[in-house]
This record gives C-alpha cells, structure tokens and sequence, in this order.
C-alpha cells in the first residue's frame, strides 16, 4: 500500500474511532478530519500510522526540556471543534498556529467564503505553518505575534479559538468578538481545573455554554500567567495558583526532605479539582518517567508544610499543618465533576455581581476577568 492510500485508511480510521468516543460529532468536523492530511503537518520522521494515534505530537522543546509546542491529540481536536460550531461563511480567529493542523480544518469548515486567521508566537511554527497550509491550498492568514493581542485589524471575529492553555483570557479577544459570537479556550482555573470551555459574549458577558476537560501548554509571552509547570529539577515540575519563587523555594527544600509516609486515604472521584477549586494552596507536581508519576495535595508554605497524594501512598513534609488541613477537606468534601461546572467570565471594569447565595459557588477574580463558577451537582 502506498502512503497516500495509507494516509487515506489512516484518517478513516481515525475518523471512525471519534465518532465512537466524542457524542454527536458532527457530520461537517469528520468530514473535515477526513480530508486534511495530519502527517503533512507533523514532522517528517512520524510514520503515518503514529500521525493518526490519539495522541498529541511535541514540534518544539525549550531550554529545560519541557515542550514548548505540541499538535493536540486528535480527540481534544473534534471536542474543541464541536464546541466551536463553527459554520461556512465566518471569519474565524485562531489563537496559536503551531503546526497549522487545526487551522487547516477551521479553513475546511468555514470554506471558501470564510476567512481564518491564526496568529503565532514562534516565526520559525508560523513560517513552516503557513508553507504546509500553502502547499495545500488553504487560504488561511498566519501571523507572526502575540496571540494574546488578537488580530484587531481584521475583527470583528465570529467564533474565537484559542489552542494554548490561559491563566485569564485576553481583553482583546472579548473586544474583537463579536456580539453573540463564540469563544472556546482551554482555561486554566487551579490545579486539576483545566477546561477548554465554549463561551457566548451576551450583553458583554462571556457565558460559559460548555466544558471538557483538557490538558495545554501554556501561552507564551509576556501575558502568559503563573499557571506555568515551574521547574524544581530537571525532571520535576509543579503548577500551583500562586507558586512565586520564595514558596517554590520552599517547595524545593521541602520535597528535598524525607517524607512522613502512610497508605492512600479512600478518595472519592474528582477529589482534587474540588479541593482545587475551594483552596488556592492545591498542588500538582509530576516527574518525567514511564509512565509520568503525578502527585496531587497541598502546600503550606507559610507554615512550611507539604503533603501529596500520589500512586505510591502518602506522603507528608514538614510540618503537619497541610496534612490536617487535607483531613479536614477531604472529610467535609462534596466532589463535583469540573466539567459539570458553569462558568461565566465578566469583564473586571464591568460591576461586581451580588455575592454568591450559595456555597457551591465560587469567584476566582485573575485581572482582566471574574470567573463565577457554579458547581451545583
């Protein structure tokens, strides 16, 4: 077999598999998967076969090992397609061009009335983007710059999308939206809360209509938000809400220590994103292996206290304030699937709502916007 015949059985393949696994894809996106070839956007040494794994694939690494870009796997790629609904005819922004695979699917929904543009942090992704989508004849309009700028020149934009990870959307995606258009962004909320949620600008309000859960790499540049993995080793990261370097000293100093350690407590499913939600002091720390060991628990820097759940039991460090406090937690909890959870994104200028009359809902106020998300079960 050929590789163009490969690739064509490939992507049915693939194509089958998501209709299987992400409800009610529609007829329009599996079309679109079916067409565009994702090995043309992948680097070459990517047997064709590996191209159409559910997989995500590294294109740029940085100075600490860590990826720096990636082409999402293709399951997240549908859901977030899906989310986006978008149509023929619309002028679409997409936020981090990386490979140019999604933008070449947008380019395929929108068609030949539609416009897409993506914009790109990295010259070297933008200019080897922009050369593949050519080659194809797909007329989308990459830019080199920061994608948190949006692209005001050619706004207003129907539909947004943003394919990095935001600590806080960007100001000028809500202004460039236009009114009763739709937003979707990967939206980092705490550790364990990253979901790429499908807003709808209302009366200058983002309403959050739908969320799934996902994992992205952060967005770069100089309004990329403290949410980053922080480098404790080489092969050790973390992601905490407020991680500045004097608590990530602390952390270092702390995970240098022998641990106190005990077997794992029962755990009720969505644990730690509710822990997360209602405590800025949630933890996330995971080391590079086979497979990746993740740990998950609370950090009491200012008492000097650690403690982390992770495969191989309990552990606890420094003092016992983090580890009481998780007990406590853990046992007045009322876990909530994150991806059940309402979120709505107002404007910081715009009134402060009346405060919340329940205890399943939270605010999280970052600088541009206030998230108010409800967490009924």
């Amino acid at each position: 077999m050929n590789r163009e015949m490969s690739s064509a059985a490939a992507r049915a393949g693939m194509v089958a598999e998501l209709q299987r696994t992400v409800a009610g894809l529609p007829d329009a996106i599996g079309a679109a998967l079916s067409e565009i070839p994702r090995e043309d956007f992948l680097p070459a040494e990517i047997p064709v076969e590996l191209a159409y794994a559910d997989r995500p694939v590294t294109l740029a690494v940085g100075d600490d090992g860590f990826p720096l870009s990636t082409a999402s796997q293709p399951t997240m790629v549908a859901a977030m397609l899906e989310q986006l609904a978008a149509e023929p005819g619309d002028r679409i922004l997409e936020i981090g061009t990386a490979s140019g695979y999604n933008a070449a699917l947008l380019q395929h929904l929108v068609g030949a009335d539609g416009r897409v543009y993506s914009v790109e942090i990295d010259p070297s992704l933008a200019t080897a983007a922009e050369t593949r989508l050519r080659e194809l004849g797909l007329p989308v309009s990459v830019h080199v710059g920061d994608g948190w700028d949006g692209l005001p020149a050619a706004a207003p934009f129907d539909r947004i999308i943003a394919t990095v990870g935001v600590f806080d959307l960007s100001p000028r995606w809500h202004d460039q939206l236009r009114e009763g258009g739709t937003l979707v962004a990967p939206l980092w909320l705490r550790p364990g809360i990253e979901l790429s949620v499908r807003f709808s600008k209302t009366d200058g309000v983002l309403v959050g209509r739908s969320a799934v859960h996902c994992a992205f790499l952060r967005l770069r540049g100089e309004h990329a938000g403290p949410d980053s993995y922080r480098s404790i080793t080489d092969t050790q990261f973390a992601t905490c809400e407020g991680l500045s370097a004097q608590r990530l000293n602390t952390l270092r100093a702390l995970l240098a220590t022998t641990p106190t350690t005990e077997p794992i407590p029962t755990l009720s499913e969505h644990w730690f994103a509710t822990l997360a939600l209602h405590d800025p002091r949630a933890i996330q720390v995971f080391t590079l292996a086979d497979p990746v060991d993740i740990s998950f628990g609370l950090l009491d820097a200012d008492q000097h206290s650690l403690v982390l759940i992770g495969a191989d039991g309990l552990r606890s460090y420094g003092g016992p304030s983090a580890r009481n406090e998780l007990n406590i937690a853990l046992a007045q909890m009322h876990p909530v699937d994150p991806a059940q959870l309402t979120i709505t994104a107002t404007p910081i200028d715009q009134p402060e709502p009346p405060p919340p009359d329940s205890e399943s809902t939270v605010t999280i106020v970052r600088r541009h916007f206030r998230y108010t998300i409800n967490a009924r079960r």
